[in-house]
């Protein structure tokens, strides 16, 4: 049989995650671990072309116009859901990358004879390798798959109460077109360079210090207190509390806005919180070439805190 390769993007829902780039082979749906790809590997993921189903809440042609500007990994197009429910036979073929969105969902899971109960919450973009692609009499594909990579979003504090249609928020809450595209520029340029990349691993740029004299911009989202166990927002802080420790000018702006700014081609470094069960992750990301200057991960810790804060004027104060 003819070897079938096809890299696919998936942006799914499994037990939990939520906004930055995973490139290795995961362990297990349920955490950020991954093993680095051999060369091998990325010879495989070099022969695709990508297609991406752009979900319905971006907008596709703004979309292109950014994600074209930047990706220079291989050819790429752009459809919508329907498009593809339609006519899947026509892009799940031999040498694809295929980017789409699952319905992202919360659950709450009984753990063991307490039955205490855990949360688990998704919102992430999957990327499979697919080899030996074939459809049989019933119309299924059968297939073998590998993880390549994995873009982690943040989902939003109140998605459990989505269905009473009472929350006024996104789903999702950094899945903006400027967002996506400088996640993008992360995957381009990390595959491009045949390298592996872990959310999990702390570090700090000597660019940086940037931030002494240009100012950190920040989501407004990170002022809402979360308790993942009972499934609620508690009193939102006040921006002073949180960054009372901190020395260099910032400002807090929404979603939409910060996301127009990256569009727009503002030279800028914002702070992205990134959530995956119990594991945060706070990142601070140049707008212009989607570079991360400054990444810190925490387990057991779901909200930004004055401590993480503290420890970003720390590292600033410190680069050289």
């Amino acid at each position: 049989m003819k070897k079938i390769f096809s890299l696919i993007i998936i942006f799914c829902s499994f037990y939990a995650s939520t906004a930055q780039v995973n490139i290795g082979k995961s362990r297990t749906p349920t955490n950020l671990y991954v093993v680095e790809h051999n060369d091998k590997k990325f010879n495989f993921f070099e022969s695709t072309n990508t297609v991406f189903i752009v979900p319905d809440v971006l907008d596709l042609t703004i979309l292109e116009t950014h994600i074209k500007s930047i990706w220079t990994y291989n050819e790429i197009v752009f459809i919508n859901q329907e498009e593809y429910d339609t006519n899947k036979a026509n892009y799940f073929k031999d040498n694809l990358m295929l980017i789409f969105m699952e319905n992202v969902s919360y659950q709450k899971v009984e753990v063991g004879t307490a039955k205490t109960g855990a949360t688990f919450m998704n919102a992430t973009m999957y990327v499979h390798a697919y080899t030996d692609i074939e459809k049989n009499k019933k119309g299924k594909y059968k297939y073998d798959s590998e993880n390549v990579a994995e873009l982690v979003f943040t989902l939003s504090n109140s998605a459990k109460a989505r269905s009473k249609s009472d929350i006024d928020e996104p789903y999702v809450l950094n899945l903006y077109e400027g967002f996506v595209k400088n996640f993008m520029q992360i995957l381009n340029d990390k595959l491009k360079a045949r390298e592996s990349l872990s959310v999990r691993d702390d570090f700090v740029s000597s660019k940086i210090i940037q931030l002494r004299k240009q100012k950190l911009y920040v989501s407004d989202w990170i002022l809402r207190k979360w308790n993942p166990f009972t499934f609620s927002v508690g009193k939102e802080r006040s921006a002073e509390e949180i960054f009372e420790d901190y020395q260099y000018e910032y400002e807090l702006v929404d979603a939409q806005t910060l996301s127009d700014m990256i569009l727009e081609g503002q030279d800028f470094l914002y702070l992205m919180h990134t959530q995956s069960n119990s594991e945060k992750i706070l990142s601070i990301i140049n707008a212009q070439t989607g570079n991360i200057v400054y990444n810190a991960h925490t387990n057991n810790s779901f909200n930004v805190k004055s401590n993480d804060i503290k420890a970003l004027n720390k590292a600033i104060k410190k680069g050289k």
